[in-house]
């Protein structure tokens, strides 16, 4: 299994937004071949947004990013504040409650 992180700054008061930004990825993530889950994050203090989302293999993971990267920029990185962070990790350990 393989991770993506994705991080950006909006800035405070922008939790409307990345709400709605949201909304618009999830049915794009899941249509998306080897997509396994993903969470989003958010500090809405600091205006801080992300998600972690999981792949079957870095291939789908790679290909999503490839995939979806003009959409990304258009929605994304075009109103972030400072830089935004997408990177692929392997996943070598997961831990289950209890």
């Amino acid at each position: 299994m393989y991770a993506m992180w994705t991080l950006f700054t909006l800035g405070p008061g922008m939790r409307g937004m990345a709400d709605q930004m949201g909304d618009v990825w999830i049915p794009i993530l899941r249509a998306m071949p080897g997509f396994a889950g993903g969470t989003f994050i958010r500090n809405n203090d600091a205006g801080e947004y992300g998600a972690l989302t999981v792949w079957d293999t870095r291939d789908a993971a790679e290909a999503a990013f490839a995939q979806s990267e003009p959409q990304f920029q258009e929605q994304v990185v075009r109103i972030a504040q400072g830089p935004v962070t997408r990177t692929i990790f392997e996943v070598w350990r997961q831990v289950e409650p209890g």
